[in-house]
């Protein structure tokens, strides 16, 4: 999303995804994102917006967040972190 956009927010991505990668799980996953790159921003704070989560059982779940919005500044901050989740594991 941000290869074509200036900014995006967390829930629009995710809600795009396929249901079978919209699992409520991955909401963590984007919050704790979302905090290691500096993502959760004090101009946001008040604001929210809604991930529409689906479970493996088909079930529906709606989670209202933060408004987590992604710049393109953060992209280089995602592969950084990316990178350094992958050596972590490697220990």
């Amino acid at each position: 999303a941000l290869s074509t956009e200036a900014s995006v927010t967390a829930a629009s991505m995710f809600n795009e995804l396929p249901v079978e990668l919209r699992r409520p799980v991955e909401v963590l996953g984007l919050i704790r994102i979302a905090s290691t790159t500096g993502a959760l921003d004090e101009r946001t704070r008040g604001e929210t917006e809604v991930f529409e989560a689906v479970r493996s059982d088909g079930t529906r779940r709606r989670f209202v967040v933060p408004t987590i919005r992604f710049g393109q500044h953060h992209r280089l901050d995602l592969v950084a972190s990316s990178v350094n989740d992958d050596d972590e594991d490697q220990s």
